[in-house]
């Protein structure tokens, strides 16, 4: 593991500065950057679980959605007409204010002084990264998927 992979897996279990930040936050904001904690891979199941636990004890009316459910075939992915409207809800979302709340954390971040010790500003660059991330994987989506079930 790299020194900045090291830093940033810290970083990501630091619970505290995480809260805090996500309570300055807009509530699909912070449940978008939830719901990422879970799924993401990089952070023990044990860290992600607690995680969840005190971000619903904390947000209790932010309600998480489970993953969409997709099937993966040669010919590509097959959603449901309901799975297929909600990526498109959630493209437009992150398109409409996501990118746009995204920029404006780092901007802040940048404000609370040095950026190199300034682990805000990190957690707004990873948050970025992110939200970048996941808008070209649901236009991936969009554009090469199958859609079954009523129209």
């Amino acid at each position: 593991m790299s020194k900045e992979e090291d830093e940033l897996q810290k970083l990501m279990k630091n619970q505290k500065k995480i809260f805090a930040s996500l309570k300055k936050r807009s509530p699909d904001i912070a449940a978008l950057f939830a719901a990422m904690y879970r799924d993401s891979n990089a952070i023990e199941l044990s860290y992600r679980e607690d995680f969840i636990d005190k971000f619903k004890e904390m947000f209790k009316d932010i309600e998480l959605e489970e993953e969409a459910p997709h099937i993966e075939e040669d010919d590509g992915i097959i959603l449901t007409r309901a799975t297929f409207d909600k990526y498109q809800a959630e493209l437009k979302e992150i398109v409409d204010t996501g990118l746009n709340e995204a920029t404006k954390a780092i901007v802040t971040a940048r404000e609370f002084g040095d950026i190199s010790e300034n682990a805000e500003l990190d957690i707004a660059q990873e948050y970025q990264r992110k939200v970048i991330a996941r808008k070209a994987e649901l236009e991936k989506i969009i554009s090469t998927c199958k859609v079954i079930g009523e129209d």
